[in-house]
């Protein structure tokens, strides 16, 4: 199973169509507020970071708004 498929069973990746913050409707709804409770995920977000890091960027922002 991959991180997509965790995420959309443990309903942290909804599929339908939602209407953001911003007004604009999008095909899918990812929600990882409950990120920090699934431990076993961890060790995917520390290998993500990591690659993230080896990336060009001006800034790194989180996501102040949800639902």
């Amino acid at each position: 199973m991959n991180f997509a498929d965790v995420l959309f069973e443990k309903k942290m990746l909804l599929i339908g169509n939602f209407v953001l913050t911003s007004g604009k409707v999008s095909p899918y709804y990812l929600d990882l507020r409950s990120l920090p409770s699934h431990s076993e995920f961890y060790d995917v977000v520390k290998l993500a970071l990591e690659k993230v890091k080896q990336l060009p960027h001006d800034m790194i922002v989180g996501i102040a708004t949800g639902g």
